[in-house]
């Protein structure tokens, strides 16, 4: 019975790990995501930062 016992903690723990390394990955993953996505709304701000310097500077001429 103890050999049983002992075995059925060591599959838990297992499964522990892996849900751990599990969630490690997704958090990973959706931090990536999310930085590249900032970094593709801060090049468009540049855009349309630029247009709007860009039309007031034709404005001017």
């Amino acid at each position: 019975m103890p050999k049983l016992t002992k075995k059925a903690v060591d599959i838990n723990t297992i499964a522990l790990i892996l849900l751990g390394l599990f969630v490690l990955l997704t958090l990973l993953v959706l931090a990536f995501v999310a930085q590249q996505s900032q970094a593709s709304q801060a090049g468009r701000i540049v855009d349309i930062v630029n247009e709007t310097i860009q039309q007031g500077a034709g404005s001017l001429i």
